[in-house]
């Protein structure tokens, strides 16, 4: 029986063994393929990270260029809002100017129709 117990034990240690050495292939394995998605990952992530710098970058001078663009809105309002007024003083004048001239060309059709009574 002992020599039975020894086989058994023999046999129970080799694959115990066997179990380990599968174990740790497995492992290995394991750990391989951790290492090679920290390196796939770690290069993405990189790739991302400045992808975003980029981006926000672009961001901030995207936000500049609005604000600069507001001013000149801005001040485009305001030089048109002076244009308006200047083209309505204009318009004043120019309205006046010709009543002027009505009034001048009614004088001489006046002064001559009566240059044409006192004749």
């Amino acid at each position: 029986m002992p020599a039975k117990r020894t086989s058994a034990a023999h046999r129970m240690n080799v694959l115990l063994e066997d179990i380990q050495s599968k174990f740790e292939i497995v492992l290995e394995a394991v750990n391989s393929s951790r290492d090679y998605l920290d390196r796939k990952f770690e290069a993405r992530f990189v790739a991302i990270e400045e992808r975003l710098s980029n981006l926000e970058f672009a961001v901030r001078q995207n936000s500049k260029d609005i604000l600069a663009l507001r001013e000149d809105v801005n001040h485009l309002r305001k030089d048109v809002d002076l244009l308006r007024k200047d083209f309505d003083h204009l318009r004043k004048d120019f309205d006046q100017r010709q009543e002027l001239q009505r009034i001048a060309a009614l004088e001489r059709r006046v002064d001559a129709l009566e240059k044409q009574r006192s004749a």
